[in-house]
């Protein structure tokens, strides 16, 4: 290859083919930089794509000829929470994922389902405290259940169960958390191992 681009410099000029040097070297640039970013967004679009669904879907039909869309349709993921722990200065969290909302105080405490995907996906938990500040946490897009889930830290119990500690600004949350299957709760666990950008859908 080196011969080849003397060879072909040696047509020129000296001047010209300093001039041409210095635009192979920027195309070899380029090309590398271009191969960087291409790597970088294949890692990104992987998040919580088809390494996972295989896992998330009880009828275990993920395969490289089913699109993620397809997939998720029928994954029929569902995780149900229940608080049970919450510090002392929290009035009130209010939780909204999909399309089901959940209140939680200190006082009786019931379970609340959710399922994924949704029509709405969109989810946001409010922390209230007892002298009335309110601090809201976001998560959008198709994906939003899970990121709200990797943001626990989770103890299993049994195989599709256990308990799953968030830190709300400084604040400890400790809810029951159980799944519909054992392959499910192994995905929450590993949720870490696929970071998803904000910028994915």
């Amino acid at each position: 290859m080196g011969r080849f681009i003397g060879d072909f410099l040696s047509l020129f000029g000296r001047e010209k083919s300093a001039l041409m040097v210095t635009i192979v070297k920027a195309c070899m640039w380029a090309v590398l930089l271009a191969g960087i970013c291409l790597n970088a967004m294949a890692a990104e679009v992987g998040c919580y794509r088809d390494d996972v669904m295989a896992a998330l879907s009880t009828t275990l039909i993920a395969s490289p000829a089913v699109s993620s869309s397809e997939t998720a349709l029928k994954a029929g993921f569902r995780v149900s929470l229940k608080p049970l722990t919450m510090a002392r200065s929290i009035g009130r969290i209010r939780m909204v994922i999909g399309e089901v909302k959940a209140a939680s105080t200190p006082g009786p405490r019931f379970w609340s389902e959710f399922s994924w995907p949704a029509n709405h996906p969109d989810a946001y938990v409010e922390v209230e405290t007892l002298n009335g500040d309110r601090k809201r946490y976001d998560f959008f897009g198709d994906w939003a259940l899970f990121r709200f889930l990797e943001q626990a830290r989770i103890t299993p119990e049994t195989v599709t169960s256990g308990q799953a500690q968030f830190d709300f600004g400084g604040l400890q949350v400790t809810y029951q958390i159980k799944t519909a299957t054992a392959a499910q709760f192994n995905v929450l666990q590993k949720l870490s191992d696929y970071p998803c950008s904000a910028s994915m859908p």
